[in-house]
């Protein structure tokens, strides 16, 4: 430093001084140059403190900067990436560029060159870099205008082209090649990257494996480096997984639409099993792979957190800076998509339902489509799809408008029986307005099932209204009623209509499905449309919650029964029991109504079934109002319920088929009969007669006769009196009485008439016959003595040796009528166990098993009731259980759990009868009559299968939903298909869309089966040994059983006293015989005879009677009657996966797997209730995903113009990524978290990382404020990771400035304006004419240190100020193109430097410019011709630049020099700093690859492409001519069943096919639509015709397994008789009355054809065919046809054409010729072909195939499914398409270009075949080849980086171009006026000798003595001395100092001397023209540029010309001396010190 001098003080008058200034300081502008500091200096321009070696204290010319590297574009911006490596971006607006720039070496290699980067000159570059795990080195940039982006630079991704792959060679290995010349894959650079959204098809393998049962769903994210770098875009369909092992399934993964941009995705299967959620990362696929098989999960496998999969990220396109905060990747001005206001366009969408046939077993299969609810509304939404996979917002589609129904508007009010609310209700809630439009559609769908109807959808509109106050978002729906879809239900239709459940057969189910039409791509608020949609997906609304039907099933009704008096505790309930086996409304057979208490068999007095009907009246009632209702929904969930109504949709009916038999492990019993009992009476009598008569050792001679006078009853002398001559009392008259009136006293009576005594001996104790003995034998004689007796006499006497006959006379008259029923019971007892070990046990107790299937459906008649409101409804045990309060009482005891309906009205019956409820001896009807079976079923009840009608109601229990889903943002909103519906870019934009149909509902068609089990008695036998006593009667359930047994042994007591007391003993005949124990179903016809021989020989033995005499043996009673009832219904429950347990009482019935009648209703398990185990996890509708909502509406307050403007963009957010990781494979800074962003009150200008973790954020209107750059804020650590918590931005911020909001202090507008260094941060305040220095105590307004002042003028932009709506744009911070300011600071001086890029109009332009805020030259200029001219900011022409660089050296905190370099960019660097700048060179700059022509000016290339042609294959259906007419057919299959079709299996053959021509669905239909009905007959040599139930010889209702049945059972195996097979299959055609469908030979299209089947090899010779056909030559009604079909063991065509011929009178050839056909029993494919063309055939003509012209027919290959074949079977079923393939080469869009092909296009044979097959790969494609030679205009502006004070050899030239240094120095005297004399300064000038290469300032410098200045200007404040030009004084000639001065027009040369290192001159004056002292002249010295510190001369203000005469002094307080050098050169000056020589002015 300079010593310090004091200035010489004045020595009197006239006294000179010296005044010095030294360069310590710096420049001040501030102070007034009369107290400028003489250390400091007033101006300095490209002047520098210091010099290579140091240097302080003096001042010299700076060093210019150094080209170091020349750029082909204008440098737009560079990211530092680490040491002197920088990546750059340049562009000229046409071409982009990145490269890499290494500073040390001043080395720039070109990375990428490609247009697609789309660089700006107006969008500067901002962004970071980063290394990655790999050691690659990734950079991410924002431009404000292209998406955000990030590039590997080592390895960039260039365009490929894939060479090998299963696709391309069949190489599983995928292998790609860069394209030639490269071109940069600008869609991989993209922060937020475009992607295809993956389509997943999730399907259950049929191969087995380890998965566990449950619902799966997967998700895919595409990943980079193995980490995700996207959401989980692709989601595929729900799939369950079922199987009872729990654990052998597996699962087919099919992805398509693969984005093979990136080369991995990680595949995520979310599951639930067992109620469990859990999502694992199975693990990551090539994008090439599209196929993966899941059979195992191991559990090691990582989880992945739920909260992820339906995490959102958003997309952020693009943003304005990039900013990096301790490994934080900041983005300011984040731009989303446009939230578009769509919903005036989704307000027009149209919603169909539509009907998908599906397989029944579709869902045991694996099947995982869901449908929709019939009758049920459901809410739809609709979004789209962006091609960065983003999800627009979701918009609602509202249901269709109403419409009128039946002449009355749909959402009128209405009233009728159908109306729950008194006041009426609107027509929609009361009838489903869902309408057909097609109901014979044959669509096929991609996994080949149909869709075979569609329609409207039904009205529906809620409580709840659309927003009334936005008419530009909801149109006419404004304040109208929200309206929702309603689901069409099954009254649609007639009889087989595909709106029903299931098909009759039970072969197919009828899925809903949804389809949407009319769908419009979205727009913007101008009406263009939306460009980066790609696709749309639909949404429905969850129904959790939100349910309108709590359950579908069956409706079965209550029956009635009388509580009895001792049970009925409440006295007024009325008994119900639920209805059995199914819901037969017949009367009871089972039970009797109790009038008449217990059933007894009453000696048969009943006579039969019928009898017993009449006698005990069968229990009648059943209830309309009361029902069981069966629903899978409820038994497996067992919701409350809560249900307001019922609503009923038809009848369900079907068959049932069932058998009786005995129960399981129960006794048998031994049952006697009446004839046993009486035989064993009589017996006993004839014991009792010899207990009381002793033995007889003498006789009486016999009566010789008897005289026929007496009749019988008198013989023996007695009398009416009841007297005999004898002296005995006779018999009373009861017992003549009764031997009249009663069958056993007739059998008696007969017996004892043989010998009256023995019968008066039993009451007598025996002594009639002593006292007879004796007078027998006196009165023998006397032949008048007795009258009607002749002759006897006595032999011998009597031994009395028996007990009671030696007891007294007297005693043993007393108790003689005791002991005979003593010995009549002994010795009856004893016969009773004689016939007990003699009879057989027989089987009595039986029950009834069957099984009902309700396949069929009648729609309700809407005249009757079918919606009611409910009661009351309950789940009822197996018990006994009020309900309805206590109206009733129900008892369910022993039966399976159901739930019980009461409602208000009563509904209507089926209208199909079910008669499902019968005993083997018959049923009784509803009105009472009865169907007596005659003995049919109980002769042999095991073999005897019945099969009945049933029939019951279905529907549904309803809630009243006036609002159902509410408010529509209220709604969760489910993702529906797996797979995005596409845009087509082929179509125009206008172009409207279908959906696929959509099967992704909540329900389930699956066959649901319930036990239903009826116990007669509450408790039955099983287990104990025959015989075992046990009384039913005791065990009553229902009040009361009809039948019954009791099967304790007879006592035959009872009956000895009826007749010892000769039936005057208290009680009755009845209740002494054995049929008082039981009362069995016997049949009809089965009692015992009234005779005694007739009862002895009766039963199986003679009269019909199925039981013997003495024992029954075909009767029975009934514990059970049994029942599966079978129906398809909706549910959200999947009953295919219904679980059991290996316990067979956890069984159920499945009509496929289990279907063991005898275990499911065995007696160990008939109390068991219903199983119901399932896993809800298979259940769709219980997924997480279904219950999480994947869409929202947009908010209430949604504005689209709002939107547009603000939503989208947001310039004050800034939003920050995760925190980068060392060495983490995942990329973190492309993961910005849903949550981590913070809104500012002003937009963000620049963030700065400071001290440790803090950073200044700096505003342009607000003070800066500083954070703590470091998340402090403690969550879960999921939710950081996941959506994130803002944590970043959690602390308060800290104010660095203590000043109001309203002074904006320190506000910085630049976002290049802030720069750290470390002696602090320096930012540019422009608005406010400031510059701060921040050092971490507060902000120094540095502009203060001498510059205030000037910065507040000059700071401010003149542009910003010229046009006010520039600022806010890209233009007004952009030094390149546009104005700006930036700040940069040389970290080897230690110096910063503030640029300002500024432009203001010339003045005569302004008022005619205009800023336009555009791309390019956005400055208009209208001249006088009007015409606008676009110009660039800073045209010349136009505009004055007032750009300007100022230096500041902190470390004396002072201002240096301005300076000239005014750069696009300035750059940092380890060695000074850097700044860009384009120049202008004459070498043309051409793109890399490119070739500059010479001749024509333009860079060029050669470029060959080689495309695929575009291949176009055009399927059209072909032309189906023929096929089946709307005809009225009979048929009758004529089959031979000769010996020899036993043969080669030519029986099996005919049969498969009879039954596939039966089952085929022509056929089905044409018998379900009563169009046709079937006859059969089997000839060989004899014929038999099937006479069908009903005695018909045709039927429309025969079945399948009927007719089989019968063909199996008359397959005989006899001769063949070809004729005999004609004539009786035309005597069953020409019978048709014989018809369950009549006669209608008479309708028009009536036909009758006889299908004749054989195998005879031999033609039967003379036109057999001819009598029975109309074809060829035959004679028959022209109706009437013969189809003859030949069955060979190995061909299907016989040997001898007339085979056929004769038969069918046509000439074949078979198959070809439309009446003959053939099957091949060797080939099974030919049953089913031919069937199918028979059953088409038999109701069509011929079929005929036709393409148009151009188009070939193409068949389907039966084999791969696919339309590949070249011949085929031409119907309707499968038939050929058209194809037309197309190959083009697209038109070149480059001019000139030549195209060549290569290959071959398959645009015929094989190739136009093969290519229907997807998987076929074309060997020679043809390929287009385009030849062109691209060129471009070659650039001529360059860039280039230019270092900074590094140079020895040049200084003050910058760019290329000389500028001046100079030092402006003030010379003052304070209040002193003095007069300058001569200006002295000290100034050195080196040479520097370093190496110019390597080091140019190293090596040592040599001195110039004599350069000096060129030029000097003194000045004060009204003088000047004008420029003078400094010329060294002459040294060799003296003479030549005589001609200095010398006036020039533009200065005066003069001289300088140096004397002693000084130079000195004194030749000036001043010049000035006028000071205005005498004029009203007011010119200044300087005409100071608009940058400030350009000053030229105001030479209107100097006149060089004065005469010497005015050639004044300068004369001054203070007085400025410029000191210039124009052109430095290589010459380092430094001005060491200046002394001016003052003299005090005499004034």
């Amino acid at each position: 430093m300079a010593k310090k001098e004091t200035p010489p003080q004045p020595q009197g008058k006239g006294s000179s001084s010296v005044n010095i200034n030294t360069f310590t300081k710096g420049m001040n502008k501030d102070v007034a140059p009369s107290f400028e500091g003489q250390q400091a200096w007033w101006h300095a321009r490209n002047a520098a403190n210091n010099s290579e070696d140091g240097d302080i204290g003096m001042i010299g010319n700076e060093p210019s900067n150094l080209s170091c590297g020349v750029i082909p574009y204008t440098v737009i911006g560079a990211i530092h990436r680490y040491g002197d490596e920088w990546i750059v971006f340049s562009t000229d607006n046409v071409s982009s560029e990145i490269g890499r720039f290494d500073d040390s070496e001043c080395k720039y290699t070109t990375l990428v060159n490609d247009p697609c980067l789309n660089f700006t000159k107006k969008h500067l570059i901002t962004g970071a870099a980063k290394e990655n795990f790999d050691c690659t080195w990734e950079v991410y940039w924002d431009d404000a205008n292209n998406p955000s982006r990030a590039l590997n630079i080592d390895d960039i991704p260039w365009k490929k082209v894939q060479i090998t792959g299963p696709d391309i060679d069949g190489d599983p290995c995928v292998r790609y090649e860069i394209i030639e010349p490269k071109k940069l894959d600008c869609q991989e650079i993209r922060l937020a990257p475009l992607v295809d959204t993956p389509c997943i098809e999730l399907d259950k393998a049929t191969d087995g494996g380890m998965l566990r049962n449950g619902t799966y769903q997967a998700f895919i994210a595409y990943v980079e480096n193995e980490q995700k770098v996207t959401d989980y875009i692709g989601i595929s369909n729900l799939q369950s997984l079922f199987s009872h092992q729990g654990s052998d399934s597996s699962l087919n993964i099919k992805v398509s639409n693969l984005d093979q941009d990136y080369y991995y995705y990680e595949l995520v299967l979310l599951m639930r099993n067992q109620g469990q959620t859990l999502a694992k990362r199975i693990g990551l696929y090539s994008t090439e792979q599209s196929d993966i098989n899941i059979d195992f999960i191991d559990p090691a496998l990582p989880a992945i957190d739920l909260k992820l999969i339906p995490l959102r990220s958003p997309a952020y396109e693009k943003s304005e800076s990039m900013f990096v905060v301790n490994d934080w990747l900041i983005r300011q001005g984040p731009t989303e998509q446009f939230d578009f206001n769509y919903q005036p366009i989704a307000n027009q969408i149209q919603t169909n339902w539509v009907i998908n046939s599906l397989s029944s077993k579709y869902y045991t299969l694996g099947g995982n489509k869901l449908g929709f609810m019939r009758d049920e509304q459901y809410a739809f939404f609709i979004r789209w799809i962006y091609n960065t996979g983003e999800r627009s917002s979701s918009y609602h589609i509202p249901g269709r408008a109403p419409e009128n129904y039946n002449g009355t508007m749909e959402n009128e009010i209405v009233f009728g029986d159908n109306v729950l609310n008194t006041d009426g209700e609107p027509l929609f809630k009361v009838y489903n307005t869902a309408t057909a439009t097609n109901l014979n559609l044959n669509e096929p769908q991609e996994d080949n099932s149909l869709v075979i109807a569609r329609g409207k959808m039904g009205y529906w509109e809620s409580t709840e209204l659309y927003p009334s106050n936005r008419p530009d978002i909801w149109g006419n729906l404004c304040g109208k009623p929200i309206r929702h879809h309603k689901m069409p239900d099954e009254s649609i239709g007639g009889a087989n209509s595909p709106l029903h459940i299931s098909t009759t057969d039970g072969d197919n189910i009828n899925l809903v499905g949804v389809e949407f039409t009319n769908i419009g791509r979205p727009k913007y608020n101008d009406g263009s449309y939306i460009e980066n949609v790609v696709g749309y997906e639909i949404l429905r609304g969850s129904r959790q919650g939100a349910r309108s039907i709590l359950a579908k099933g069956m409706f079965k009704n209550m029956r009635k029964y009388d509580i009895p008096d001792s049970e009925n505790i409440l006295g007024n309930s009325q008994g119900l029991y639920p209805n059995y086996p199914y819901n037969s409304l017949q009367h009871d057979v089972f039970f009797q109504d109790g009038t008449r208490n217990k059933t007894t068999e009453n000696f048969c007095d009943q006579g039969d079934f019928t009898g017993s009907i009449n006698h005990y009246e069968p229990l009648k009632g059943f209830t309309k109002d009361v029902f069981s209702f069966h629903a899978p929904d409820l038994m497996f969930a067992k919701p409350f319920l809560n249900a307001y109504e019922t609503k009923i949709y038809g009848n369900i009916h079907g068959k049932s088929a069932g058998r009786f038999t005995p129960s399981e492990d129960h006794p048998q019993f031994k049952l006697l009969r009446p004839a046993a009992a009486s035989l064993a009476v009589v017996i006993g009598i004839g014991y009792a007669l010899n207990a009381v008569q002793g033995t007889t050792n003498k006789k009486a001679l016999p009566v010789q006769g008897l005289n026929p006078v007496y009749a019988p009853w008198f013989v023996g002398g007695f009398t009416n009196g009841g007297t005999v001559t004898g002296g005995f009392t006779a018999a009373p008259a009861s017992i003549g009485a009764l031997a009249i009136g009663n069958a056993i006293w007739d059998i008696l009576l007969d017996t004892l008439l043989d010998d009256l005594v023995d019968f008066a001996d039993i009451y007598a104790g025996g002594i009639v016959s002593s006292t007879q003995l004796n007078i027998q034998g006196a009165t023998n004689f006397v032949k008048t003595a007795v009258p009607g007796t002749q002759g006897g006499g006595i032999e011998e006497g009597t031994v009395y040796d028996k007990p009671e006959a030696a007891m007294p006379s007297l005693l043993r008259g007393i108790i003689g009528v005791s002991m005979a029923q003593k010995n009549i019971a002994i010795g009856g007892d004893e016969i009773i166990d004689l016939f007990y070990n003699m009879v057989s046990f027989y089987d009595f107790v039986l029950k009834y098993n069957s099984t009902g299937f309700f396949n069929n459906f009648a729609k309700i008649n809407q005249n009757d009731i079918f919606r009611t409101k409910n009661n009351d409804s309950n789940y009822i045990g197996s018990s006994f259980q009020t309900f309805d309060g206590i109206k009733y009482k129900i008892n369910n005891l022993f039966r399976p759990s159901t739930v019980a309906v009461s409602t208000e009205k009563e509904l209507a019956i089926p209208t199909t009868v079910d008669y499902s409820r019968f005993a083997l001896g018959g049923y009784v009807r509803t009105d009472g009559s009865v169907n007596d079976f005659q003995n049919s079923l109980i002769k042999d009840f095991s073999k005897a299968e019945r099969q009945t009608s049933i029939s019951a109601l279905y529907g549904a229990l309803k809630f009243n939903f006036d609002n159902q889903y509410g408010q529509l943002d209220g709604i969760k909103q489910i993702q529906m298909r797996g797979c995005v519906e596409l845009l087509d870019n082929n179509l125009p934009p206008e172009a409207l869309y279908t959906s696929k149909p959509i099967f992704s509902g909540d329900v389930s068609i699956n066959r649901y089966t319930e036990k239903c089990i009826m116990p007669i008695f509450t408790n039955f036998l099983k287990g104990q040994p025959n015989g075992h006593a046990f009384d039913y009667s005791l065990y009553v359930n229902i009040p009361y059983p009809r039948f019954w047994l009791n099967s304790t042994k007879f006592d035959i007591s009872n009956m000895a006293r009826e007749v010892a007391t000769l039936g005057l003993a208290s009680g009755s005949w009845e209740d002494a015989l054995p049929t008082n124990q039981f009362y069995l179903d016997r049949g009809s016809g089965n009692c015992q005879s009234t005779n005694l021989f007739g009862s002895l020989f009766g039963g199986s033995g003679g009269g019909g009677n199925l039981n013997p005499a003495f024992q029954m043996k075909r009767a029975y009673m009934y514990t059970h009657i049994n029942g599966i009832n079978e129906f398809f219904v909706e549910s959200e429950v999947n009953l295919a996966y219904r679980d059991w347990e290996d316990s067979p009482d956890k069984r159920f019935y499945d009509a496929y797997e289990y279907n063991d009648l005898g275990v499911l209703f065995h007696a160990d398990n008939i109390k068991a209730d219903n199983f119901y185990k399932y896993d809800d996890s298979l259940s769709g509708s219980k997924f997480p995903t279904q219950m999480t909502s994947f869409g929202q509406v947009q908010p209430r307050d949604y504005d689209p113009y709002v939107s547009e403007t603000c939503f989208v963009s947001y310039p004050k957010r800034l939003i920050y990524s995760l925190q980068a990781q060392e060495e983490s494979k995942r990329d973190y800074w492309r993961v910005f978290l849903n949550n981590n962003y913070k809104d500012f009150k002003n937009e963000v200008s620049v963030i700065k990382p400071i001290n440790k973790n803090g950073a200044l954020i700096f505003f342009p209107y607000l003070s800066p404020q500083m954070f703590q750059g470091l998340d402090t804020l403690k969550t879960q650590l999921d939710t950081k990771l996941t959506i994130g918590d803002g944590g970043l931005f959690s602390q308060p911020f800290q104010n660095v400035a203590n000043a109001d909001l309203s002074n904006e202090y320190g506000s910085c507008e630049s976002l290049r304006g802030v720069i750290n260094t470390p002696l602090g941060l320096f930012f540019i305040s422009q608005q406010q004419g400031k510059i701060f220095q921040y050092a971490g105590k507060g902000m120094d307004p540095i502009s203060n240190n001498g510059m205030k002042w000037w910065f507040n003028k000059y700071l401010p932009s003149r542009f910003i100020k010229q046009f006010p709506s520039s600022e806010n744009t890209q233009w007004t911070d952009n030094p390149v193109a546009g104005v700006g300011c930036q700040v940069m600071y040389d970290s080897v001086d230690d110096i910063v430097y503030f640029m300002k890029k500024d432009y203001q109009l010339k003045p005569d332009y302004i008022g005619q410019a205009t800023f336009v805020d555009r791309p390019f030259k956005p400055v208009e200029i209208r001249g006088e011709a009007r015409v606008p001219v676009s110009i660039d900011i800073g045209d010349p022409v136009y505009f004055d630049d007032c750009s300007w660089t100022v230096s500041y050296d902190p470390k004396s905190k002072a201002w240096i020099s301005f300076h000239d370099w005014h750069p696009e960019l300035a750059l940092p660097s380890i060695n000074h700093f850097f700044t860009t700048k384009t120049v202008t060179t004459t070498i043309p700059q051409c793109p890399p690859g490119y070739n500059f022509n010479s001749t024509t000016g333009l860079c060029e290339i050669g470029i060959n492409e080689s495309i695929p042609a575009e291949v176009t294959i055009e399927n059209i259906a072909a032309t189906i001519g023929g096929g089946p007419v709307n005809c009225l057919v009979d048929v009758v299959i004529s089959m031979d069943v000769s010996g020899s079709t036993n043969q080669f299996g030519r029986r099996a053959a005919q049969q498969t096919w009879l039954t596939a021509f039966l089952n085929d669905p022509q056929i089905q239909t044409f018998m379900s639509n009563s169009q046709m009905q079937i006859g059969f007959d089997v000839w060989d040599g004899a014929a038999r015709v099937y006479t069908m139930p009903g005695g018909v010889t045709m039927s429309h209702t025969i079945t399948e397994a009927q007719a089989t049945a019968w063909y199996n059972a008359n397959w005989t195996g006899g001769s063949t008789n070809v004729l005999l097979g004609l004539q009786t299959g035309n005597g069953i055609l020409t019978n048709p009355a014989n018809s369950t469908l009549g006669d209608r030979t008479s309708q028009p299209n009536y036909r009758a054809i006889q299908i004749l089947i054989t195998d005879t090899t031999s033609a039967p010779g003379n036109n057999v065919g001819q009598t029975f056909t109309s074809v060829g030559a035959g004679t028959a009604p022209a109706y009437q046809f013969v189809y003859a079909m030949y069955c060979g063991a190995t061909s299907s065509i016989p040997p001898t054409p007339g085979v056929l011929n004769d038969i069918s009178m046509s000439n074949g050839p078979v198959n070809v010729d439309p009446f003959q056909f053939g099957i091949n029993a060797s080939d099974p494919t030919t049953f089913q072909s031919v069937a199918t063309a028979i059953a088409g055939a038999v109701c069509g003509t011929d079929f005929t195939c036709d393409c148009p012209a151009g188009y070939t027919k193409v068949f389907l290959d039966p084999v791969t499914s696919t339309y590949t074949a070249t011949s085929g079977a031409c119907d309707d079923v499968t038939p050929p398409i058209c194809r037309k393939v197309t190959c083009e080469c697209p038109t070149s869009t480059v001019p000139g270009s030549t195209t060549t092909q290569s290959g071959t296009c398959p645009d015929t044979a094989p190739g136009i075949f093969i290519i229907g097959d997807p998987t076929w790969i074309d060997p020679t494609p043809l390929i287009c080849n385009y030849f062109y030679f691209d060129s471009v205009t070659p650039n001529y502006n360059v860039g280039g980086f230019w270092r900074h004070n590094v140079r020895c050899d040049s200084f003050v030239n910058y760019y290329g171009e000389d500028y001046p240094w100079e030092i402006d120095l003030i010379s003052n005297t304070g209040q002193s006026v003095n007069t300058v004399r001569s200006f002295e300064y000290q100034l050195e000038t080196y040479v520097y000798k370093g190496d110019p290469q390597y080091n140019m300032c190293g090596g040592d410098k040599w001195e110039d003595l004599d350069f000096n200045f060129d030029a000097s200007i003194i000045y004060n404040n009204d003088q000047t001395s004008g420029l003078l030009l400094l010329n060294p004084q002459p040294v060799n000639s003296p003479w030549t100092n005589l001609d200095f001065p010398t006036l020039q027009f533009n200065g005066i040369q003069i001289l300088v001397s140096k004397v002693e290192h000084k130079f000195r001159f004194n030749q000036f004056w001043d010049v000035t023209n006028d000071r205005g002292e005498f004029t009203n002249a007011e010119q200044p010295i300087f005409d100071t540029s608009c940058n400030g510190y350009v000053r030229p001369l105001n030479y209107i203000n100097i006149n060089y010309a004065k005469s010497a005469t005015q050639r004044k002094k300068f004369r001054h307080y203070s007085n400025n001396v410029i000191l210039r050098r124009n052109v430095s050169g290589n010459r380092k000056m430094l001005l060491r010190l200046n002394n001016t020589k003052l003299l005090l002015s005499q004034r």
